[in-house]
Protein backbone atom coordinates (compact mmCIF):
# COMPACT_ATOMS: atom_id res chain seq x y z
CA UNK A 1 0.00 0.00 0.00
CA UNK A 2 1.15 3.51 -0.70
CA UNK A 3 1.43 5.95 2.17
CA UNK A 4 -1.20 8.59 1.70
CA UNK A 5 -0.11 12.15 2.22
CA UNK A 6 -2.72 14.35 3.84
CA UNK A 7 -3.29 17.89 2.53
CA UNK A 8 -5.34 19.81 5.10
CA UNK A 9 -3.54 23.13 5.67
CA UNK A 10 -5.51 25.11 3.13
CA UNK A 11 -8.93 25.10 1.60
CA UNK A 12 -9.77 25.11 -2.11
CA UNK A 13 -12.02 27.84 -3.54
CA UNK A 14 -15.71 27.81 -2.72
CA UNK A 15 -17.96 25.99 -5.17
CA UNK A 16 -19.66 28.21 -7.74
CA UNK A 17 -21.91 26.49 -10.26
CA UNK A 18 -23.70 29.30 -12.10
CA UNK A 19 -20.88 31.84 -12.66
CA UNK A 20 -19.13 32.05 -16.05
CA UNK A 21 -16.28 30.14 -14.42
CA UNK A 22 -17.54 27.05 -12.59
CA UNK A 23 -15.62 25.90 -9.50
CA UNK A 24 -15.99 22.53 -7.82
CA UNK A 25 -14.14 21.47 -4.68
CA UNK A 26 -12.94 17.86 -4.83
CA UNK A 27 -10.95 15.44 -2.70
CA UNK A 28 -9.12 12.71 -4.60
CA UNK A 29 -10.44 9.37 -3.34
CA UNK A 30 -8.41 6.23 -2.79
CA UNK A 31 -10.45 4.48 -5.49
CA UNK A 32 -9.35 7.14 -8.00
CA UNK A 33 -5.63 6.65 -7.33
CA UNK A 34 -3.10 4.55 -9.23
CA UNK A 35 -0.36 2.27 -7.88
CA UNK A 36 1.71 5.29 -6.79
CA UNK A 37 -1.16 7.04 -5.03
CA UNK A 38 -1.64 9.71 -7.73
CA UNK A 39 -4.99 10.26 -9.39
CA UNK A 40 -5.33 7.90 -12.33
CA UNK A 41 -5.49 9.85 -15.62
CA UNK A 42 -8.79 8.19 -16.52
CA UNK A 43 -10.30 9.18 -13.18
CA UNK A 44 -8.97 12.70 -13.71
CA UNK A 45 -10.76 12.98 -17.05
CA UNK A 46 -13.95 11.75 -15.41
CA UNK A 47 -13.68 14.52 -12.79
CA UNK A 48 -13.22 17.15 -15.50
CA UNK A 49 -16.05 15.73 -17.59
CA UNK A 50 -18.44 15.75 -14.64
CA UNK A 51 -17.54 19.35 -13.81
CA UNK A 52 -18.17 20.39 -17.41
CA UNK A 53 -21.51 18.56 -17.46
CA UNK A 54 -22.59 20.14 -14.18
CA UNK A 55 -21.70 23.60 -15.45
CA UNK A 56 -23.60 22.96 -18.69
CA UNK A 57 -26.68 22.01 -16.67
CA UNK A 58 -26.36 25.19 -14.59
CA UNK A 59 -26.11 27.24 -17.78
CA UNK A 60 -29.20 25.43 -19.20
CA UNK A 61 -27.28 23.86 -22.09
CA UNK A 62 -27.07 20.35 -20.61
CA UNK A 63 -29.11 17.17 -20.98
CA UNK A 64 -32.49 18.82 -20.49
CA UNK A 65 -31.88 21.07 -23.51
CA UNK A 66 -30.26 18.49 -25.76
CA UNK A 67 -32.85 15.79 -25.04
CA UNK A 68 -35.61 18.20 -26.01
CA UNK A 69 -33.87 18.72 -29.35
CA UNK A 70 -32.86 15.11 -29.99
CA UNK A 71 -29.18 15.94 -29.65
CA UNK A 72 -26.11 14.72 -27.78
CA UNK A 73 -22.95 16.45 -26.62
CA UNK A 74 -19.79 14.62 -27.74
CA UNK A 75 -16.12 15.43 -27.35
CA UNK A 76 -14.03 15.73 -30.51
CA UNK A 77 -10.56 16.46 -29.11
CA UNK A 78 -8.86 16.91 -25.76
CA UNK A 79 -5.45 18.32 -24.88
CA UNK A 80 -3.94 18.41 -21.39
CA UNK A 81 -0.72 19.76 -19.87
CA UNK A 82 0.15 18.52 -16.38
CA UNK A 83 2.56 20.01 -13.87
CA UNK A 84 1.67 17.54 -11.11
CA UNK A 85 -1.02 14.91 -10.60
CA UNK A 86 -2.77 15.27 -7.23
CA UNK A 87 -2.56 12.42 -4.76
CA UNK A 88 -5.17 10.41 -2.86
CA UNK A 89 -6.54 12.47 0.01
CA UNK A 90 -5.53 15.77 -1.59
CA UNK A 91 -8.11 18.55 -1.63
CA UNK A 92 -8.25 20.41 -4.92
CA UNK A 93 -10.49 22.65 -7.00
CA UNK A 94 -11.63 21.97 -10.56
CA UNK A 95 -12.40 25.09 -12.60
CA UNK A 96 -14.06 25.07 -16.02
CA UNK A 97 -15.40 27.65 -18.45
CA UNK A 98 -16.66 27.77 -22.06
CA UNK A 99 -14.56 29.22 -24.87
CA UNK A 100 -15.46 30.96 -28.12
CA UNK A 101 -17.59 28.81 -30.43
CA UNK A 102 -15.98 28.31 -33.84
CA UNK A 103 -18.63 27.26 -36.36
CA UNK A 104 -19.79 23.95 -34.85
CA UNK A 105 -16.90 23.44 -32.42
CA UNK A 106 -17.54 24.55 -28.85
CA UNK A 107 -14.40 24.53 -26.68
CA UNK A 108 -14.31 24.21 -22.91
CA UNK A 109 -11.26 24.88 -20.71
CA UNK A 110 -10.37 23.19 -17.44
CA UNK A 111 -7.94 23.89 -14.64
CA UNK A 112 -7.12 22.01 -11.46
CA UNK A 113 -5.62 23.84 -8.50
CA UNK A 114 -4.18 22.57 -5.25
CA UNK A 115 -5.38 23.79 -1.86
CA UNK A 116 -2.97 26.75 -1.98
CA UNK A 117 -4.29 27.84 -5.39
CA UNK A 118 -1.30 26.62 -7.44
CA UNK A 119 -2.22 25.29 -10.88
CA UNK A 120 -1.66 21.53 -11.14
CA UNK A 121 -2.86 21.07 -14.72
CA UNK A 122 -4.73 22.66 -17.58
CA UNK A 123 -6.90 21.05 -20.24
CA UNK A 124 -9.11 22.05 -23.14
CA UNK A 125 -11.70 20.01 -25.00
CA UNK A 126 -13.72 20.65 -28.15
CA UNK A 127 -17.36 19.59 -28.15
CA UNK A 128 -19.91 18.97 -30.88
CA UNK A 129 -23.65 18.52 -30.94
CA UNK A 130 -24.80 15.46 -32.89
CA UNK A 131 -28.19 13.95 -33.64
CA UNK A 132 -29.11 11.23 -31.15
CA UNK A 133 -30.80 9.31 -33.97
CA UNK A 134 -28.47 9.70 -36.97
CA UNK A 135 -25.23 10.59 -35.12
CA UNK A 136 -24.71 13.36 -37.70
CA UNK A 137 -23.25 16.71 -36.70
CA UNK A 138 -25.69 19.50 -35.83
CA UNK A 139 -25.29 23.27 -36.04
CA UNK A 140 -25.69 24.88 -32.60
CA UNK A 141 -27.16 28.04 -34.14
CA UNK A 142 -30.06 26.13 -35.71
CA UNK A 143 -30.75 24.53 -32.33
CA UNK A 144 -30.66 27.85 -30.52
CA UNK A 145 -27.62 26.85 -28.44
CA UNK A 146 -25.59 29.94 -27.66
CA UNK A 147 -22.79 30.00 -25.10
CA UNK A 148 -21.15 33.14 -23.72
CA UNK A 149 -17.39 32.73 -24.08
CA UNK A 150 -14.91 33.34 -21.27
CA UNK A 151 -11.19 33.98 -21.65
CA UNK A 152 -8.73 33.46 -18.80
CA UNK A 153 -4.96 33.98 -18.64
CA UNK A 154 -2.96 30.81 -19.11
CA UNK A 155 -5.74 28.76 -20.69
CA UNK A 156 -4.66 26.25 -23.30
CA UNK A 157 -5.38 26.93 -26.98
CA UNK A 158 -7.79 24.70 -28.86
CA UNK A 159 -6.38 21.18 -29.28
CA UNK A 160 -4.29 20.66 -32.40
CA UNK A 161 -6.21 19.18 -35.33
CA UNK A 162 -3.40 16.71 -36.03
CA UNK A 163 -0.11 15.67 -34.49
CA UNK A 164 2.78 13.90 -36.24
CA UNK A 165 2.69 10.15 -35.64
CA UNK A 166 5.22 7.43 -36.53
CA UNK A 167 4.58 5.89 -39.96
CA UNK A 168 4.20 2.48 -38.34
CA UNK A 169 2.50 1.36 -35.12
CA UNK A 170 3.78 -2.22 -34.87
CA UNK A 171 2.35 -3.35 -31.51
CA UNK A 172 -1.26 -4.51 -31.31
CA UNK A 173 -3.82 -5.52 -28.72
CA UNK A 174 -7.54 -6.26 -29.06
CA UNK A 175 -10.11 -4.57 -26.80
CA UNK A 176 -13.89 -4.71 -26.64
CA UNK A 177 -15.84 -2.17 -24.53
CA UNK A 178 -17.17 -3.56 -21.28
CA UNK A 179 -20.53 -2.54 -19.88
CA UNK A 180 -18.83 -0.59 -17.07
CA UNK A 181 -17.06 1.55 -19.70
CA UNK A 182 -20.22 2.74 -21.48
CA UNK A 183 -21.80 6.09 -20.70
CA UNK A 184 -25.26 7.66 -20.97
CA UNK A 185 -24.76 8.10 -24.73
CA UNK A 186 -24.43 4.33 -25.11
CA UNK A 187 -20.79 4.31 -26.26
CA UNK A 188 -17.31 3.99 -24.76
CA UNK A 189 -16.81 7.00 -22.50
CA UNK A 190 -14.00 9.31 -23.57
CA UNK A 191 -12.11 8.82 -20.30
CA UNK A 192 -11.67 5.09 -20.92
CA UNK A 193 -9.56 5.69 -24.00
CA UNK A 194 -6.89 6.84 -21.57
CA UNK A 195 -7.45 3.78 -19.38
CA UNK A 196 -6.86 1.62 -22.45
CA UNK A 197 -3.68 3.54 -23.23
CA UNK A 198 -2.24 3.18 -19.73
CA UNK A 199 -3.00 -0.54 -19.74
CA UNK A 200 -0.48 -0.87 -22.58
CA UNK A 201 2.40 0.40 -20.43
CA UNK A 202 4.44 -1.87 -18.14
CA UNK A 203 3.63 -1.58 -14.46
CA UNK A 204 7.29 -1.05 -13.57
CA UNK A 205 7.33 1.95 -15.91
CA UNK A 206 4.19 3.45 -14.36
CA UNK A 207 5.72 3.08 -10.89
CA UNK A 208 8.45 5.54 -11.86
CA UNK A 209 6.76 7.78 -14.46
CA UNK A 210 3.71 10.04 -14.56
CA UNK A 211 1.65 11.51 -17.38
CA UNK A 212 2.87 14.99 -18.41
CA UNK A 213 0.78 15.75 -21.49
CA UNK A 214 -2.09 14.21 -23.39
CA UNK A 215 -3.75 14.68 -26.77
CA UNK A 216 -6.74 12.64 -27.94
CA UNK A 217 -8.81 12.88 -31.09
CA UNK A 218 -12.15 11.08 -31.05
CA UNK A 219 -13.01 10.33 -34.68
CA UNK A 220 -15.90 7.86 -34.36
CA UNK A 221 -17.71 6.50 -31.34
CA UNK A 222 -16.95 3.00 -30.08
CA UNK A 223 -20.25 1.16 -29.64
CA UNK A 224 -20.87 -1.98 -27.58
CA UNK A 225 -19.44 -5.23 -28.98
CA UNK A 226 -17.05 -3.35 -31.29
CA UNK A 227 -13.73 -5.16 -31.58
CA UNK A 228 -11.09 -2.44 -31.48
CA UNK A 229 -7.51 -3.18 -32.48
CA UNK A 230 -5.14 -0.96 -30.53
CA UNK A 231 -2.11 -0.21 -32.70
CA UNK A 232 0.66 1.52 -30.80
CA UNK A 233 4.33 2.38 -30.52
CA UNK A 234 6.55 3.84 -27.80
CA UNK A 235 9.30 6.32 -28.55
CA UNK A 236 11.19 6.84 -25.29
CA UNK A 237 8.56 8.41 -22.98
CA UNK A 238 5.93 9.01 -25.67
CA UNK A 239 3.09 6.59 -26.41
CA UNK A 240 1.37 6.76 -29.80
CA UNK A 241 -1.93 4.90 -30.11
CA UNK A 242 -4.59 4.40 -32.76
CA UNK A 243 -7.84 2.53 -32.11
CA UNK A 244 -9.22 0.88 -35.25
CA UNK A 245 -11.96 -1.53 -36.27
CA UNK A 246 -13.40 -2.78 -39.55
CA UNK A 247 -15.26 0.55 -39.69
CA UNK A 248 -12.05 2.59 -39.67
CA UNK A 249 -10.13 4.67 -37.13
CA UNK A 250 -12.08 5.46 -33.96
CA UNK A 251 -9.47 7.51 -32.10
CA UNK A 252 -5.84 8.55 -31.98
CA UNK A 253 -3.92 9.39 -28.82
CA UNK A 254 -0.51 10.69 -27.84
CA UNK A 255 0.61 10.54 -24.20
CA UNK A 256 3.94 11.93 -22.98
CA UNK A 257 5.36 10.75 -19.65
CA UNK A 258 8.15 11.92 -17.42
CA UNK A 259 10.14 10.55 -14.50
CA UNK A 260 8.18 10.91 -11.28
Amino acid sequence: MFKRKEHTNNRPPEENTTAPVFTRAVTVGDSEADCRGRIHPGALLRLLQDAGSEHAEALHIGHELTESKGALWVIVRTAMEIDRLPRAGERCAVLTWPGQTRRVFMPRSFEMQDAAGAVLLRARSEYLLISAETRHMLNPDTLGVHIAAVERPGELPDPARRLPFPPDLPETELRVPRSSELDVNGHLNNSHYVDWAEDLLPLDYLRTHALHSLWVEYRAEVLPDTEVTLRYARDSDTLYLSGQSEKGVHFTLRAVYGAD
